[in-house]
């Protein structure tokens, strides 16, 4: 039986870990975009974007170009199959919208268990649904509350925004520092549900 998580466990966690990594994810994503066309080199740009909820969940540092590391370009094979096996049984499952999600959150953690533990891409399924066992709704709901509330902050800023041109300015630099610490968090809440369930 795996750890039973929380919604708002879920969401502080993954706000305090995310906040933690806000630089170097920024700064990994511009040179990935920078970058991602270069072939091979995207493959391993992939693979380390997939072991950045590990790394947080573990406190370890990611460097500022974590995306570039030739380790990440090794093990391709395994995690393209894996990621190929996960791909087709999602589109498959969008079919009957419920099970697609079902999936998405049976699976949450693994293609961090294939990267991290070096898992075949079924065994890293398997492991994955039985440490979600009883989170799934969880997880899931911690992502939509989140969304949901990140939109509604959004909307009252732009609301506010609207009153004057200075006020404006403000509330948009506010939002520009809500949409940069977007992603930071979102692998932030990951990398506590790797943490406890992986």
């Amino acid at each position: 039986m795996s750890e039973k998580l929380s919604i708002p466990d879920i969401i502080q966690n993954g706000i305090q870990i995310g906040i933690k990594y806000v630089v170097p994810i920024i700064v990994n994503a511009i040179l990935s975009v920078i970058s991602i066309w270069i072939p091979y080199l995207n493959g391993g740009i992939v693979i380390a974007w997939m072991t950045f909820p590990v790394k947080m969940a573990r406190g370890e540092p990611i460097e500022m170009t974590e995306v570039w590391k030739p380790e990440y370009r090794k093990n391709m094979g395994d995690v393209f199959i894996a990621f190929a096996l996960l791909v087709a049984a999602l589109l498959g499952s969008y079919i009957i919208l419920g099970m697609g999600v079902v999936l998405m959150m049976g699976w949450y953690i693994a293609m961090q268990l294939v990267v991290d533990k070096g898992m075949t891409g079924p065994e890293a399924f398997k492991k994955s649904w039985e440490a979600t066992y009883g989170n799934k709704m969880t997880i899931f709901l911690a992502q939509l509350v989140f969304f949901v509330g990140f939109i509604v902050v959004s909307a009252i800023l732009s609301a506010i925004g609207s009153i004057h041109s200075i006020v404006g300015i403000l509330t948009g630099l506010i939002t520009l520092g809500l949409v940069l610490a977007l992603y930071p968090i979102l692998y932030g809440m990951h990398a506590y549900i790797y943490q406890k369930l992986g």
